[in-house]
């Protein structure tokens, strides 16, 4: 495949707003290049501000297209690993990071862009020092002081979760994050469900972990609730400078950019630790001036290339950055926060690769390299994802459950429906992986109607297009085997399950299973009409208002489906009642997505 210049030879990363791919060019020069899905005008104009980002801060641009079919970026490929992948760093090597990083914010700033989703995924570290990439979720600074949450929620501002102005600060929060997890393995706010992490972002004071001083005073402050008393960009890079600190801002980005290089090809986690903090009691370690500035960070470094360029290109699995047309509610004591219903982004944590090609979490969160176990395969989990989990409350069960889902979206499940005092009878197994975009899943199922003489059959694929045995359904009237998969889709949809809980009043709870009774039509109705369906449509909507849907669902130790149980019953002229089961079963929930074919 071709895109413009560049051979395809592989997918990278694949995310909300568009599709990474390792290309080449007929020079033999390698790009991530991004296909970007939602184009309009606006990513122009943002592209055009990112692009005087310092090109030693991120991934430089190389080519760009966006009237090209489909538009795409192409930018540099860095060869290095996200920082995610070597953390906990100490000593040189966290201060090296720690300057590196500043300096790509502040030219990220100066150029008038808010990142929106800073974190260790974005981070890769090059051989010539840390780029900050992937500006897909940027916004230009005009345009980013608006409300609505983006980015991925153990690395988000308060104000971000609150629905407040979102702009330059909330990256210096996301900075601070990303350091306590590149000195200790964890976020400050923990990693577990989004309720949880998103009260503590808002109430609870971080765990810095073992991030050394003066560097943890410096993240104390980028961590402060309030977005006006953390510092800027600039002013965070001079602190980290100290005493060496130059005035002129382009200096500043040459010194910075200086004092991030390696010191060497050997393991960096073998450099040295830095000394104790400096200075009298009471001195902010880190000041311009003040004796306790970062052990290691040089004087002024001329003639440092500040050359503009860049927009980072990949799209890493850790967060797919996007909108997500679900609720969360936070419930923090007798308050409640609803945060805003578009933006929120579900993460799976630990698998951010920049423009690396995703390595395979085990099922011990290890990444393993290319020609292991694949991504998708049963029983890997993806790193981040918490051993277990307290069960979430009846009024939290949907929510807490997609957030689940979104760490390991895809997962094996099987399917056995019947209608009662009838032949009707569907089977299916295969595979779902759940689409937090568009909160809905796509399937890769072998469905059966056993009913049929002889028995229907057929290998369905539905994603954006149906596909039955690899060929594109053009028309589903003529493709009987559709009206049975659509109905699998109904049933098994983890975007249905959650409406169930969330539409059902009065939810039930004991343990990890959780009931509830609702009348049909008062459903998700893409259910329920796949119920009429499957009836002929012969029922009218007033009388299938009168039946009802029952529903036993039960959580694995994650908080993830593993059955559910859903009954449909109708009460006839008689006062016989019939119940109909559909039954579903999940298992192996972990990373993988399924692709359509070609």
């Amino acid at each position: 495949m071709d895109i413009g210049p560049y051979r395809i030879l592989r997918e990278l990363g694949r995310g909300g707003q568009g599709t990474v791919y390792l290309g080449r060019d007929d020079r033999g020069e390698l790009a991530a290049v991004k296909v970007v899905h939602g184009f309009d005008r606006a990513f122009d104009r943002e592209l055009a501000a990112a692009r005087q980002v310092a090109e030693f801060c991120t991934a430089r641009v190389l080519r760009a297209d966006l009237d090209h079919n489909p538009p795409y970026v192409a930018s540099e490929f860095i060869d290095g690993p996200a920082l995610h992948q070597v953390a906990p760093l100490r000593g040189a090597a966290l201060t090296r990071l720690a300057i590196g990083t500043a300096t790509a914010l502040t030219a990220i700033h100066r150029a008038g862009v808010v990142h929106r989703d800073f974190k260790p995924g974005n981070v890769l570290m090059g051989p010539d020092g840390p780029r900050v990439i992937d500006f897909g979720i940027a916004r230009l600074v005009d345009l980013s002081q608006s409300q609505g949450a983006a980015g991925t929620p153990p690395y988000m501002a308060p104000e971000q979760f609150a629905g407040g102005q979102v702009g330059p600060a909330a990256d210096v929060f996301a900075w601070g994050a990303t350091m306590v997890f590149a000195a200790s393995g964890r976020p400050p706010f923990g990693s577990d469900t989004l309720a949880a992490v998103a009260y503590r972002i808002i109430h609870a004071d971080p765990d810095l972990g073992e991030l050394p001083e003066p560097l943890r005073t410096i993240v104390a402050r980028c961590l402060a609730k309030n977005p006006m008393a953390r510092p800027t960009a600039r002013d965070l890079l001079l602190n980290l400078l100290g005493e060496h600190a130059p005035a002129q801002p382009d200096a500043a980005l040459r010194q910075g950019k200086a004092a991030a290089q390696p010191a060497g090809p050997a393991d960096p986690r073998s450099w040295p630790t830095p000394g104790p903090p400096q200075g009298p009691p009471g001195a902010m370690p880190g000041m311009p001036g003040a004796p306790g500035a970062i052990p290691g960070a040089p004087g002024a470094v001329p003639g440092v290339s500040t050359a503009p360029g860049s927009w980072g290109g990949a799209v890493p699995t850790e967060g797919v950055s996007g909108r997500v047309s679900r609720r969360v509610v936070l419930v923090g004591g007798a308050a409640a926060l609803a945060v805003a219903a578009t933006g929120v982004v579900l993460w799976r944590g630990g698998l951010g690769q920049g423009t690396r090609a995703n390595p395979t979490p085990t099922a011990d969160g290890t990444p393993t390299t290319p020609g292991s176990t694949p991504s998708g395969s049963p029983g890997s989990t993806p790193s981040g994802t918490p051993s277990a989990a307290a069960p979430p409350a009846a009024g939290q069960l949907a929510d807490v459950m997609e957030s689940a889902v979104g760490l390991a979206p895809m997962a094996d499940f099987t399917l056995d429906a019947r209608i009662t005092q009838g032949t009707w009878h569907t089977t299916a197994t295969g595979r779902l992986a759940y689409d937090p975009q568009v909160s809905d899943v796509r399937m890769d199922t072998r469905v059966t109607a056993e009913h049929v003489e002889p028995a229907l059959t057929g290998r369905v694929l539905m994603a954006e297009q149906d596909y039955v045995g690899g060929r594109l359904v053009t028309d589903q009237s003529k493709t009987p085997i559709m009206l049975y998969a659509r109905f699998v889709h109904a049933v098994a949809s983890i975007a249905n399950v959650a409406d169930l809980a969330r539409l059902t009043p009065g939810v039930q709870s004991e343990g990890r299973t959780y009931t509830g009774s609702l009348p049909t039509t008062k459903g998700p109705e893409s259910l329920w009409r796949q119920i009429s369906a499957i009836n002929n449509d012969e029922i009218p909507q007033e009388q299938l208002a009168k039946t009802t849907l029952s529903w036993v669902l039960k959580l694995d130790e994650r908080n993830r489906p593993r059955s559910l149980q859903l009954s449909w019953h109708m009460l006839l002229d008689e006062g016989a009642r019939l119940t109909s089961p559909f039954n579903v079963t999940y298992k192996g929930w972990r990373d993988g997505e399924i692709s359509e074919p070609g």
